[in-house]
């Protein structure tokens, strides 16, 4: 068992974490950042490939923050995150296609239930 105390591994983890997030960004990705109340901060990383309209970047996000809730055991987050409504605006879907923003901001406007 590891000695290491919880501030030292959470430490260690936000670490590699965001290096991570930095060693994925490149040409044909774009970086979405959740802002909102509840999981206002998430971010991940999206391959241009992949998207064809709003609607699945914003599909794409929420799945993986299910995904991570899930793994934590967020249980009623996780169902909170379910009916919340997201959109993304002050971009084009041509804009982010084109490589011209490389990072946008998901948000709800309806923030808690």
């Amino acid at each position: 068992m590891s000695s290491s105390s919880p501030s030292v591994l959470s430490t260690s983890l936000s670490s590699s974490l965001s290096s991570s997030i930095t060693n994925l960004a490149g040409r044909n990705q774009l970086t979405c950042i959740m802002s909102c109340e509840l999981f206002g901060g998430y971010e991940t990383i999206i391959d241009l490939e992949k998207i064809h309209s709003f609607e699945d970047i914003v599909k794409i996000i929420k799945t993986r923050l299910i995904l991570d809730l899930e793994v934590l055991k967020l249980v009623e987050l996780k169902e909170r995150l379910k009916s919340m409504e997201y959109h993304i605006h002050h971009v084009t879907l041509e804009q982010i296609l084109k490589k011209e923003i490389t990072k946008i901001y998901v948000c709800s406007h309806r923030d808690s239930g």
